[in-house]
């Protein structure tokens, strides 16, 4: 994908390790500016695959790692990023995270 202002490429996650409470992840996106990056996770039950809950948050463009927390032994994790520019969203990029 070319670096051009309305990229539809999705974001690279270049790093990510787990703490005792969450996942750490760092990304990249080739596409600049970024007004903000949408990020979601959900958590679903690791007995019947359910989704037990859904946290979505908003962080401005300058960001390129966060930490996310809170999450449960023995759940999966499902944490899609978007990058956005105007109204032009990229691509999802999804990582899986099993809390063992």
């Amino acid at each position: 994908c070319s670096s051009s202002y309305n990229c539809n490429c999705p974001v690279t996650v270049t790093r990510r390790y787990q703490t005792t409470l969450g996942v750490v992840l760092f990304w990249e996106f080739p596409s600049s500016p970024v007004d903000w990056f949408l990020i979601t996770v959900s958590s679903f039950s690791r007995e019947d695959g359910h989704v037990t809950g859904v946290r979505r948050i908003r962080l401005r463009g300058v960001v390129r790692a966060f930490h996310f927390t809170g999450l449960k032994r023995g759940e999966r994790y499902e944490i899609e990023v978007i990058a956005v520019t105007g109204q032009v969203k990229s691509s999802p990029t999804v990582v899986i995270v099993d809390k063992m």
